[in-house]
């Protein structure tokens, strides 16, 4: 478990795989989504404004790219406790909740009415995580 402590990069990549699960979008408290969910709930909330309209609104397939953010939060950790570097996947690891952040800000416009804890953790996670990984943000290795 020290070792885990030590690595910033996988600590960062655990906090990010934990905020993925956490409410990401919350609406007055009567809905809410995780990063894991949202985008089954923007392909329902699409099929709800088909109905409405005639021209059929799909899901882009940038909302997919959520689900990289756990796959490659486990492979930082993964091979964080094999010994391996972890410099580049730590770093696009990192970029993905940036590129969801900046789609969601254009797409939907001022989305911090809306967004959850697990939002809030992924970036914030997600910042340090890549602050670690380029060498800004560094732990103390334990002494023996």
């Amino acid at each position: 478990m020290n070792k885990f402590l030590e690595k910033g990069e996988m600590l960062f990549a655990a906090a990010l795989l934990i905020g993925f699960f956490l409410p990401w979008v919350s609406y007055e408290g009567l809905v809410s989504f995780s990063g894991y969910n949202i985008s089954e709930a923007l392909k329902g909330f699409s099929v709800f404004d088909g109905g409405f309209s005639k021209e059929v609104t799909q899901t882009p397939i940038i909302v997919y790219l959520l689900y990289l953010i756990p796959m490659l939060s486990i492979v930082v950790i993964v091979m964080g406790f094999k010994n391996l570097k972890t410099k580049s996947i730590s770093i696009a690891t990192a970029v993905v909740p940036f590129i969801a952040l900046i789609y969601s800000l254009v797409a939907f416009g001022n989305i911090f009415r809306a967004v959850s804890i697990g939002f809030y953790i992924s970036i914030i996670s997600a910042l340090c995580l890549f602050l670690s990984a380029i060498g800004i943000l560094k732990f103390k290795k334990a002494e023996k």
